[in-house]
């Protein structure tokens, strides 16, 4: 009997301890529960932060620093060709240059504008080596004597930003014989925010199109042609302000307020 009643103590002795241990158990995993979801939400608030700020600095449009690039610069002195029936000799040159800025997407667009085949999109070294056979190809046309004095010059140019508004130039010359060479300009314009080029159909109404070569500017449009578009051998430009062209231009272009100065 003595017996049965110190095993029974034992019992309810190792199942008061075991209640004690469960409740211990319980209360730390409860500390630790709570510990992780604070954790978590700290985390979760410290990820929003970053993303805020990341978005903040992406909507900020950074200033434009720009250096020249040579993708493929190459020069030599070739003697004439025998069917030329004199002595000496004449220079063949070849400069392709673009502009290596601090903005990565504007760099694609940028070597996009000097790409010989605009429907390729190679990268530098490929481009190179496209410019490199093109210039073996022209340099075998000068030895048969169909061409000489060959002078080949693409590069680009920064011209300006003002605000999120960012134009370059590019200019185009090539010389290949005769009493002078013939040259032609562009001009790129960029929304630095929505990183698009800035399109003829982006700024005019249908129903104004033409073949016009645009540069923004405070006072308005410069419509540039280059020679052989309006005048031979001359290139012209056409200056309107903003009163002239305002009925033209669509409600789009106008709301991205490009231009502070627009309607003032």
């Amino acid at each position: 009997m003595k017996k049965n009643i110190f095993v029974a103590a034992i019992l309810v002795a190792t199942t008061f301890l075991s209640g004690c241990e469960d409740k211990e158990a319980q209360a730390k995993l409860a500390e630790q529960t709570q510990i992780i979801n604070q954790l978590t939400t700290e985390n979760t608030q410290l990820k929003a932060a970053l993303n805020a700020e990341k978005a903040k600095l992406e909507n900020i449009i950074p200033a434009i620093f720009a250096e020249k690039e040579f993708i493929f610069e190459a020069r030599e002195m070739l003697p004439y060709p025998k069917s030329y029936h004199r002595e000496g000799e004449e220079e063949f040159r070849f400069e392709i240059a673009t502009l290596h800025t601090n903005i990565d997407w504007l760099n694609a667009k940028l070597l996009n504008a000097i790409q010989l085949d605009k429907t390729k999109n190679l990268d530098k070294t490929q481009l190179a080596e496209a410019y490199k056979a093109f210039y073996q190809e022209t340099k075998k046309e000068m030895a048969q004597g169909a061409v000489f004095g060959i002078d080949k010059s693409l590069s680009i140019y920064f011209l300006r930003q003002k605000g999120k508004l960012a134009t370059f130039i590019v200019n185009d010359y090539e010389f290949g014989g005769g009493a002078h060479g013939a040259g032609h300009s562009y001009f790129l314009n960029f929304d630095l925010a929505t990183r698009k080029q800035i399109e003829f159909n982006d700024v005019f109404k249908a129903d104004s199109q033409a073949k016009l070569n645009t540069l923004l500017c405070d006072e308005g449009f410069n419509f540039h042609y280059n020679p052989g578009e309006l005048e031979p051998d001359t290139q012209t430009t056409l200056a309107l302000d903003w009163a002239e062209i305002e009925d033209l231009l669509k409600p789009e272009f106008i709301q991205q307020k490009y231009i502070s100065s627009f309607g003032e």
